[in-house]
């Protein structure tokens, strides 16, 4: 999904707690407590909450947020999370939850579609 123009309408802030407050290292340990993955999107000119906070570590967190841009782009958007491994398999570049935890090298990388059109210009295809 990528909409520069929607997305820059935008503010979003995220923060990662767990039940001792704010976490500053990474929470992907084995065992360790499950934290809140919490994200908040407000109007960016008049700073009026739309959205959240959402959970993004729940399900019902990452249907909100799905059906949030969903409803602004007129198009279809999936929320995703690297835990959904009976419905998605996608390894995301800057968590251990795919080759550290399960071998599957499989990659995800979200991409501005304008980069894409410059590379493709670019190498003439």
């Amino acid at each position: 999904f990528s909409d520069p123009k929607l997305m820059s309408t935008f503010l979003t802030s995220y923060q990662i707690l767990n039940s001792h407050g704010p976490v500053a290292e990474p929470c992907d340990i084995l065992g360790a407590a499950k934290p809140a993955r919490l994200l908040s999107v407000n109007d960016r000119a008049s700073s009026e909450k739309l959205l959240g906070p959402v959970d993004l570590s729940s399900e019902d967190g990452r249907s909100s947020l799905a059906k949030f841009f969903t409803e602004r782009s007129g198009k279809e958007v999936v929320c995703v999370s690297g835990s959904d491994v009976d419905k998605h398999n996608h390894q995301f570049g800057n968590t251990s939850s795919g080759v550290k935890a399960r071998g599957d090298t499989r990659t995800m990388h979200i991409v501005n579609a304008n980069t894409v059109r410059d590379f493709e210009s670019k190498i003439g295809v």
